[in-house]
């Protein structure tokens, strides 16, 4: 995998890291550890393989993530193998306060990106189910080396995925969440705050998560 395919998921993984930095250590770990180990059993049951799409592990240095409250994640690339269309997926669980805390629109400004269209809600029904994601492009400090990116994400701790303007707030009484983001490199035919590729995957995965992180609801 080239080093452009790594960077985006990489920055997330940064982002979610300092995130959880100052929340880290609010619960009491004792008193979560069944559930976290739950947790990390379901993230590994989730399938490669999503519809058309076909999964491959994004390499990231896992050493030190409990200290910040992440206690599971996948790092995936997720390819279509009819159109060469491609998604980043990183799927991050652990203690509710650092997982729940601010998305890119803030972090990603730390490291350069800029705000390239309005962020707004995604819905995406389901049967009887209503999910709800924030969505945003961004551009980074420096189009010669990497590309803008649409990046999707969203919360959930025990059903239909969430996209609160407080996520702490409302999360305050869980204790596992689970983040979710989906990270899409724009490229030039690609029309800022337009569906795209990663409407599709994303319409895909949320039953497989559903199976895979919720097996009894």
């Amino acid at each position: 995998m080239t080093v452009s395919r790594v960077l985006p998921l990489a920055s997330a993984l940064v982002i979610v890291i300092s995130s959880g930095l100052v929340h880290g250590r609010w619960s009491d770990q004792r008193a979560v550890e069944g559930a976290l180990e739950e947790a990390r059993v379901r993230l590994a049951h989730i399938p490669w393989t999503v519809g058309p799409w076909q999964g491959t592990e994004t390499e990231i240095d896992r050493a030190g993530l409990g200290l910040f409250g992440i206690e599971g994640l996948i790092a995936r690339r997720y390819e279509n193998t009819r159109t060469g269309a491609t998604v980043s997926v990183l799927l991050v669980c652990g203690r509710s306060g650092p997982i729940a805390v601010h998305g890119p629109e803030v972090c990603y400004a730390g490291a350069g990106y800029k705000q390239a269209s309005p962020l707004t809600r995604r819905t995406v029904k389901q049967a009887e189910t209503r999910h709800e994601f924030w969505t945003g492009d961004f551009r980074p400090p420096d189009l010669l080396t990497s590309r803008p990116l649409r990046i999707t994400w969203g919360w959930t701790a025990k059903g239909p995925w969430a996209a609160p303007d407080h996520p702490r707030l409302d999360f305050s009484n869980d204790l596992i969440l689970y983040k979710l983001y989906l990270i899409k490199e724009l490229v030039p035919t690609d029309d800022p705050g337009q569906a795209g590729a990663d409407d599709d995957f994303l319409e895909k995965l949320l039953p497989v998560l559903e199976t895979s992180l919720f097996p009894h609801a």
